[in-house]
C-alpha cells in the first residue's frame, strides 16, 4: 500500500487528483542558467550534461498550468513527464510536489543530493537486498529514495530490487526541481516500483 500524502509519508502519486500534463508558474524560469547553476555548480558530469539541456530549453514547446496555486485541493500536484522532459527510459514518471508548505533551503538540498549521486553507483538496493528507505540528510532536510518492489520478488531465482544510474537520478532531481521548486517533492517511476526526492525532515516517513 502507499501512502495518501506527501504530510503523512513519501509516496504515492494515485491517491486523489489528476496528474497534470502542464508545467506550474516559475517552472521556466528555474531553468535559467542562473538557478541551475547556482544549485548544481559542481564538477559532476552528469549534472552538467543535464544542465546544458535545461539551458537550451524553449518555452514554447510547452504549455503553462494556470492558477497553480489553485490545482485541485488536495495537499499534492502531480505532473507527468514525456520524452520532451526526460530520457526515454524516464517517460511515463510523475513528479509529485507538495503544496503550500515551508520552503526546502537550497543549500540542504545541494549538500543532501551530492551525497546521494555519490551513493549512486549502480549497486542493488532495496528492501530485497537491505533497507527499503535511504536517506541524505542536511540541515532540516533529506534527499531520500524508496523502494516500493514486493518483499521476496524474484526473477529466473534471483531477487528483485533497485539499481540507482547516476544519469537517471540527475534526470529526476532537475525534473523535481523544476517543477517543485523550493517545496518538497519526489519523481516517482510506477513501472520501476521506484522514488527518488528531497523532502522536509518533519514530513519524511518510512515507504510502505
Amino acid at each position: 500500500m502507499h501512502p495518501p500524502s506527501i504530510l503523512v509519508i513519501i509516496g504515492i502519486i494515485t491517491s486523489v487528483g489528476a496528474v497534470l500534463n502542464c508545467k506550474p508558474s516559475e517552472w521556466f524560469e528555474r531553468t535559467t542558467p542562473q538557478h541551475l547553476d547556482m544549485l548544481y555548480n559542481n564538477s559532476d558530469s552528469e549534472f552538467q550534461t543535464a544542465i546544458q539541456y535545461y539551458k537550451s530549453i524553449r518555452s514554447d514547446d510547452y504549455d503553462s498550468c494556470d492558477a497553480y496555486e489553485g490545482i485541485g485541493q488536495e495537499e499534492q500536484a502531480k505532473y507527468k513527464l514525456t520524452d520532451k522532459d526526460v530520457p526515454s527510459e524516464l517517460s511515463g514518471g510523475v513528479v509529485v510536489c507538495q503544496k503550500n508548505g515551508p520552503p526546502v533551503d537550497r543549500e540542504d538540498v545541494k549538500t543532501a543530493q551530492r551525497a546521494q549521486l555519490k551513493a549512486c553507483n549502480g549497486s542493488h538496493w532495496g528492501k530485497n537486498f537491505g533497507p527499503e528507505r535511504l536517506s541524505f540528510p542536511s540541515g532540516n532536510l533529506e534527499a531520500f529514495q524508496c523502494d516500493y518492489t514486493k518483499k521476496d520478488k524474484k526473477h529466473h531465482g534471483k531477487p528483485v530490487g533497485q539499481t540507482c544510474h547516476p544519469e537517471s537520478l540527475v534526470a529526476m532531481l532537475l525534473q523535481v526541481h523544476i517543477h517543485c521548486g523550493t517545496q518538497s517533492g519526489y519523481f516517482y517511476m510506477r513501472k520501476w516500483d521506484v522514488a527518488y526526492g528531497r523532502v522536509r525532515k518533519e514530513y519524511r516517513g518510512l515507504c510502505e
